[in-house]
């Protein structure tokens, strides 16, 4: 999932700045599965190590 927001603002061309690009991405926020025994992306190792953990990543970018 991916949320993107754009600053356009006054104050910021007052700095030379064009915009700033805020974003946020996140990766495997939930598994929809129907078997309790293990993680199915696990499968050769019968589920014996830990899940893939969510990620999450904040990103600014800023255009001069």
């Amino acid at each position: 999932m991916t949320v993107n927001y754009t600053l356009k603002k006054a104050m910021l061309q007052k700095a030379h700045i064009s915009s700033i690009d805020l974003q946020l991405v996140c990766n495997n926020l939930c598994v929809w599965d129907s078997e309790n025994l293990f993680d199915p992306e696990q499968a050769d190792k019968n589920g014996a190590v830990y899940p893939i953990p969510a990620t999450y990543t904040f990103q600014i970018y800023i255009n001069l």
